[in-house]
């Protein structure tokens, strides 16, 4: 066998020998490791070859730093973990997180840098930099709290006096900080401790999903909510919402209200806290029967102010980031009142170098419109796509001489720019940062830049004066000597560096008392426009994330774009039906989405998702996916005063479930605390085998015997399992039509079940994959033998054997195995060199489904034949419980007794999804246990 060309000719042998050449010479160039010195987390770097090695290292989403744990094989990072030490994380991921590994490879990323969008050199950039300009330097930057950055920044005020700094984000914190200069007369963070709450209240704010710190508080609410055995008595939460979130979804009581009435609702429950007693500001009765009017469902008040009455000292009210400073002031005031100080809540200075920001972007447009500027640069920012259309910010910023945008990818700035600089990706370079709590964390790189790229701090460094700055060194100089850099790096975080408690005490109520009254006399439009950020795509800046445009929103489940999120009432009212577009206005501002009806959602208002609708060349994936819905805001999220008109348009949507009721089905079960207290049993008959003619599967006593548990009590729906599973295992994106034809890969998917209830929403999360069944329906009908049971109680595949009859998906009752129709995976693209090494990449034509990851099961029993020892409880992790949260997702050995997994299917709320057809499954699902009346 010969490779042939008119001008060449090769055996089989010579062009496998020039193959791995140039694979060793490609390893040896941009896939090495950086030259700097980098420590894994271990403590030791006698790693045998061929071994992944874990790096510690840090993602900063908002501002904010998250500590991970990135591995490598041969110094290419494939995976993203937690990191078990870091607070913020406590080895746990989000989606994005877990994705953020994919934009590393992405071959849409800028390559080099542009000016005019022509090829150019970092030389030529930073030589017109230092021939000057005509105005000043106006810096736009995303909130950061980096001690390296705010040196760069004192350094590049000392080179240009008069430059300013704006700190942009669609999605700012500002007025969180500004309540607090409200209440306390300076802006401070707070901090939760969830785990010591009895009571959380939740108004207009994602606090288990959405909000920075939302890995933190997720785990901790997890540690009180699933102690909900007979006897026991977990959090309560309430929450208040337009339109459900994981947050929403996991409520005792949830109060469908429109986000502009939510300051109302606060101003009426400290109202009614104060008539009991507990007195946070003197409100004027003119304006309480003022805000009692938009309060929404009085019932939900009263159990609310019963819940927080009865556990003095154990609650927390946490308000969204979208809700004006009064209402953050109200919340933190009650924080005092109910004496929650010091148990559920502390407060701290804030971790972010300008809270309440420098400069503004209005002041920006100002100053061009005079002709003050001489160059703006924006680095990884987009103030271009998501600033309001009252600015005109396009037009305005191609009027400046010099402008510049530092960004991964082609967006609407780097299109109204004059260069285009590329961004180095976390994984490629040095930096530092802060978690929510104040703790400095380390971002060090795993790989040499992909492409002629530069980091923040080191454009920022360039616009200081340093010809080549070395990052390394500018984060290394932070620190006195040698060993606390060397364990700051091993553990990815700088120990003892979290921000002390500050004490607080409440100013006078008058001014708070004022911008209540404010809040409460803006005119309430007879449509709100509520304004969000997506879980997936965030502000934007992961819209080119293939694997985050196809996760599947964890209530609607929409995929590729957004949509107009509305009531069954208000779509009525407006003659609208799923998939109809609608125009949104407000002034010259219009964006173009599809209805969707949402179950829960408030009525008189919409909601929609910010992140979607870019246009610019050079980012395929994100472009033309959804409407971008930012332009139409002034400067807060919640919009009044916008106009939605009807088009003759109607689009599928990509939805992976359509329909949410469980059909009197036994797939998913939500009890309430008092029904399960007074009849635990009630699930026992969804348990144990039933009467078979199969024999008894035979298990080898000496072979560990592998199952999984999952508890849809603390199950928020994230979708982070989703992500880690595709990373692990290679699952390829199918597309948005793909999508539509129900071809979608995911080896596991959340299902979700909503029942309407007198108190809200009835929701339920039900992680759904392979259930590896004893008696597995798969395995019988396949003629080739390729889906087997292993003598550990997997459900295997054996891919070469399988001919694509799809026999098994046909005979499986939980629908969890997937046809690769296509060749989704192009394995010629850069994008291939995040592959798992040790998960086969599967072919067109072939089954495939969960694996419970068996090359980590493999691995694991390597090491203790190596070693001569067991496998030890908790040692083998799939890589959806790995990045879960709230831990709900427990795998182990049966063996294992004393372990979570063991322990949990003993419980009486454990049942078998399906258990009627005998399939005797592996994975156990526990109930969810909510209490809506307080009576356990």
């Amino acid at each position: 066998m010969s490779i042939k060309d008119s001008r060449i000719e090769l055996t089989r042998r010579e062009a496998l020998k020039l193959f791995g050449a140039s694979v060793a010479l490609l390893q040896a160039s941009c896939l090495e490791r950086t030259g700097e010195e980098i420590l894994p987390a271990v403590h030791t770097l006698a790693t045998p070859p061929g071994t992944p090695t874990t790096f510690a290292t840090s993602m900063v989403v908002d501002g904010y730093a998250t500590g991970l744990l990135a591995l490598a094989h041969t110094g290419r990072p494939t995976k993203i973990e937690g990191n078990p030490a870091h607070p913020a994380s406590l080895g746990a991921t989000s989606a994005q997180h877990q994705a953020s590994i994919l934009d590393l490879y992405d071959p849409h990323r800028l390559s080099a840098p542009q000016v005019a969008k022509l090829p150019a050199t970092w030389n030529r950039f930073r030589s017109e930099v230092e021939r000057g300009f005509a105005g000043d330097l106006w810096l736009l930057l995303p909130p950061d709290g980096s001690p390296a950055i705010a040196a760069q920044l004192a350094r590049v005020r000392q080179r240009f006096p008069t430059a300013k700094v704006v700190h942009h984000a669609r999605l700012d914190r500002s007025e969180a900080y500004r309540g607090a200069a409200l209440a306390f007369g300076t802006p401070l963070e707070l901090q939760l401790a969830l785990d010591r709450a009895a009571v959380v209240v939740a108004l207009d704010a994602d606090v288990l999903a959405g909000m920075p710190g939302s890995l933190r508080w997720s785990h901790d609410f997890a540690k009180r909510r699933r102690t909900v055995e007979p006897g026991e008595q977990p959090v309560r939460l309430f929450v208040a919402e337009p339109a459900l979130t994981p947050t929403g979804s996991m409520a005792d009581r949830r109060l469908a209200i429109r986000a502009g009435d939510v300051v109302a609702l606060i101003v009426t429950l400290a109202d009614a806290l104060a008539q009991r007693g507990v007195a946070s500001v003197e409100v004027p009765a003119a304006l309480r029967e003022q805000a009692k009017a938009r309060a929404g469902d009085p019932r939900w008040l009263e159990v609310v102010v019963a819940a927080l009455l009865r556990h003095p000292r154990a609650s927390a009210i946490v308000v969204g980031d979208r809700q004006p400073a009064a209402v953050h002031a109200l919340a933190y005031r009650l924080t005092l009142s109910l004496g929650n100080l010091g148990t559920t809540s502390t407060f701290t200075q804030p971790a972010l170098l300008a809270p309440l920001g420098d400069a503004t972007l209005e002041e920006l447009a100002a100053a061009i419109h005079g002709r003050q500027v001489g160059a703006v640069i924006a680095l990884e920012t987009d103030p271009v796509f998501d600033a309001s259309a009252d600015l005109a910010l396009a037009t305005l910023w191609r009027r400046v001489p010099l402008s510049a945008t530092l960004a991964q990818h082609a967006n609407a700035t780097t299109s109204a720019s004059r260069w285009a600089l590329p961004c180095s990706h976390y994984l490629e370079s040095w930096g530092d940062a802060r978690a929510l709590d104040g703790t400095r964390s380390l971002i060090q790189p795993l790989i040499q830049p992909l492409y002629d790229s530069r980091s923040r701090l080191q454009l920022l460094a360039m616009l200081a004066g340093d010809p080549a700055p070395d990052d390394r060194a500018l984060v290394r100089a932070g620190f006195m000597d040698d060993a606390a850099w060397h364990a700051a790096l091993a553990e990815g975080l700088v120990a003892g560096t979290a921000a002390p408690p500050v004490n607080v005490q409440a100013r006078g109520g008058g001014e708070l008392v004022t911008a209540l009254a404010t809040a409460l006399g803006q005119p309430r439009a007879a449509l709100e426009l509520d304004l969000a950020t997506s879980l997936a795509v965030g502000d934007g800046r992961f819209a080119n994330n293939p694997w985050l445009q196809e996760l599947p929103h964890p209530l609607t489940k929409q995929t590729w774009g957004n949509a107009a999120l509305l009531s069954a009432a208000t779509a009525r009212s407006l003659g609208v039906t799923d998939g109809q577009v609608l125009a949104i206005t407000r002034g010259n501002a219009k964006v173009e989405v599809p209805a969707l009806i949402a179950i829960g959602h408030a009525d008189d208002c919409i909601t929609v998702e910010l992140g979607y609708g870019h246009d610019a060349e050079g980012a395929p994936v994100s472009r033309t996916i959804g409407g971008n819905a930012a332009p139409l805001a002034r400067k807060g999220l919640i919009v009044g005063g916008v106009g939605v008109h009807k088009t003759e348009r109607h689009v599928e949507l990509a939805r992976t479930q359509v329909d949410f009721r469980r059909h009197h089905r036994e797939t998913a079960f939500q009890l309430t605390l008092a029904d399960y207290h007074a009849r635990p049993e009630q699930l026992e008959h969804l348990r144990g085998p039933l009467p078979t003619l199969l024999a008894e599967p035979r298990r080898p006593d000496n072979v560990l015997q592998w199952a999984m548990t999952i508890d849809t009590t603390i199950c928020t729906g994230c979708s982070s399992c989703m992500i880690a599973c595709q990373a692990e295992n290679n699952v390829p994106v199918v597309g948005a039509e793909g999508v539509r034809r129900g071809r979608e890969m995911h080896w596991i998917r959340i299902d979700t079940y909503v029942e309407d209830a007198v108190h809200g929403p009835e929701v339920v999360h039900q992680p759904m994959l392979c259930q590896h069944c004893e008696n597995a329906p798969c395995e019988y009908v396949c003629p080739t033998f390729a889906t087997t049971h292993s003598p550990d109680g997997l459900n295997e595949m054996t891919y070469n054997r399988c001919i694509g009859t799809r026999f098994c998906s046909n005979n499986c009752p939980y629908k969890v195995r997937r046809f690769n129709w296509f060749a989704y995976d192009k394995p010629a693209t850069i994008a291939s060199l995040q592959h798992n090494p040790e998960v086969t990449v599967r072919a067109r034509g072939v089954m495939e489904k969960c694996t419970y990851c068996v090359q980590r099961i493999r691995a694991a029993e390597i090491r203790g034949r190596i070693d001569g020892r067991p496998i030890a409880p908790g040692e083998v992790m799939t890589a959806c419980q790995q990045a879960c949260p709230t831990n709900a997702i427990q795998f182990g050995a049966l063996q294992h007794a004393d372990t979570d997994m063991a322990r949990w299917r003993s419980l009486p709320r454990a049942y078998d999804t399906l258990h009627e057809l005998g399939t005797r499954p592996r994975t156990v699902y526990l109930a969810k246990v909510l209490d809506p009346e307080g009576g356990g």
